[in-house]
C-alpha cells in the first residue's frame, strides 16, 4: 500500500505545510526561529479548527488521485 495516497496522510501532510508556513512567518516577524513546537502550538490554538473545517468541506480535492503538492 502506498501511504502517500492515504487520505489521512494527505491531511497530515497539508497540516504540516500549514504549520511550517506559520513558523516561517512568525519567525520572520520575531527576528528569530520560534521553533516547530511553538509554531504547532500557535497554529493549533489559532487556526486548526477553521482549517480542518475548510479541508473537510473541500473533500473532493482530497479524494483526487492527483498528489500534486502533497508529497514530501
Amino acid at each position: 500500500m502506498d501511504i502517500s495516497k492515504s487520505l489521512f496522510y494527505r491531511v497530515l501532510w497539508m497540516e504540516h505545510e500549514e504549520v511550517d508556513r506559520l513558523k516561517w512567518i512568525q519567525s520572520q516577524q520575531s527576528g528569530y526561529d520560534i521553533g516547530l513546537e511553538h509554531a504547532r502550538f500557535l497554529w493549533a490554538r489559532n487556526h486548526q479548527k477553521k482549517w480542518m473545517r475548510e479541508v473537510m468541506e473541500s473533500g473532493a480535492k482530497l479524494n483526487s488521485t492527483d498528489n500534486q503538492g502533497l508529497t514530501p
